[in-house]
């Protein structure tokens, strides 16, 4: 009975990632350097340039304010009366006048007059005073001892040729009596924001009635209306002649 002995001789070991790179050629080792010296210096570039990018943008935002101020004339156009105050939609293509009868829309771009459209509850009252707005709300006191608070929109469409046209549109308030005897409103102020409005006017010698209202949400997606009235008393000797918020 006989048997064979094996032996097994251990092989050569496989080389590792790192021994296999090191033992390319020498060629494709400095092409691998090169690719990687490249990718470096490219980014280091890249981050220069954004720097120098966002120090520009801040040059070029500073920049004006070490200008003198400047005015240029824009368009002009007539108005059916003095206007008590104007203000304009956002593409300088129509433009609103507060006039002593109401408000009027004109074209910018056309020179002319536009429309005139009728406010609720208006009557035969006139406009004998203005709170200005620059987000397009001015309130107006009246002739008959009212405050009437005047929503402006403008309203971008366009047709099938995507030529933009621009309609003007009037979303009144209710006006409020803040004169007992009638007598006309010449001075208030005003102050607007997302969770409503207040109205200050005189109501009479050192008074004023301050107006509240306010907005609220409810659950079922619609706006409630809240509004307050309270009349303050102004210990002052002469007459009010300016009123501003705070």
């Amino acid at each position: 009975m006989g048997f064979k002995a094996q032996s097994n001789q251990p092989g050569p070991e496989p080389a590792s990632p790192g021994r296999a790179f090191f033992g390319k050629s020498l060629i494709q080792r400095k092409f691998v350097d090169a690719i990687a010296r490249g990718v470096v210096t490219a980014g280091g570039w890249v981050i220069i340039a954004s720097i120098l990018a966002i120090l520009f943008v801040i040059v070029a935002e500073i920049y004006p304010l070490f200008k003198k101020p400047s005015v240029s004339l824009i368009s002009q156009f007539k108005t059916r009366s003095v206007p008590l105050a104007i203000g304009m939609d956002p593409y300088y293509d129509k433009v609103y006048a507060v006039e002593p009868d109401g408000i009027r829309f004109y074209s910018l771009q056309g020179k002319t007059f536009e429309s005139k459209p009728e406010l609720p509850d208006w009557q035969s009252a006139r406009v004998t005073g203005i709170s200005p707005s620059t987000e397009n709300f001015p309130v107006l006191g009246l002739s008959d001892g009212r405050v009437y608070p005047v929503n402006i929109e403008f309203r971008p469409t366009y047709n099938s040729q995507s030529k933009r046209s621009i309609e003007p549109r009037l979303n009144a308030e209710s006006p409020i009596q803040v004169r007992a005897d009638g007598s006309p409103v010449t001075l208030l102020a005003h102050i607007k924001n997302e969770k409503g409005y207040q109205i200050a006017a005189q109501s009479g010698p050192g008074k004023v009635s301050l107006i509240r209202l306010r907005l609220r949400k409810t659950m079922m997606g619609t706006t409630r209306k809240t509004v307050a009235r309270e009349t303050i008393s102004v210990p002052v000797q002469g007459e009010i002649t300016a009123m501003v918020f705070g």
